[in-house]
């Protein structure tokens, strides 16, 4: 199996990337990324890496591009050759040409609710100022 390292940055943690294809085997792949937090040091802090900004660290977003199909990569910001993907790749287009994109947002509350919401049932994450909850999805449409 053949592979290539599109992304590597030993003091960032990067996951869950996107990956949308073109209709000329253009391919863009974008992912957030978080620093790593003192916190995360160890087996048993590595989530605090996952949630980035939530735990104190820094956090971003990086966009990559392809116009061959994965023999030659761009980054936003960083390469004259990088393309943005067109939003119609990146929506579901429905019948009569809405196009609608549904999105995860980060859910941050003050630590006060946390009581709110575990009394209905949503997994808490603590942090040191605040509390995230998964609770919910966002739609777009235009």
């Amino acid at each position: 199996m053949n592979y290539s390292v599109l992304y590597w940055d030993d003091a960032r943690y990067s996951s869950f990337p996107t990956v949308v294809k073109g209709d000329r085997d253009e391919l863009w792949v974008g992912f957030n990324w978080n620093s790593h937090t003192p916190l995360a040091r160890s087996v048993a802090g590595a989530a605090h890496s996952h949630s980035g900004g939530l735990a104190g660290g820094s956090t971003g977003h990086v966009e990559l591009f392809s116009p061959d199909g994965r023999d030659s990569w761009f980054e936003e910001g960083k390469d004259d050759q990088y393309r943005e993907c067109p939003e119609t790749l990146r929506s579901a287009v429905l019948s009569d040409g809405t196009q609608i994109r549904i999105s995860r947002p980060v859910n941050a509350y003050p630590p006060e609710r946390r009581e709110e919401f575990a009394r209905r049932g949503f997994a808490v994450e603590e942090f040191p100022e605040r509390i995230h909850v998964e609770h919910s999805l966002q739609m777009s449409r235009s």
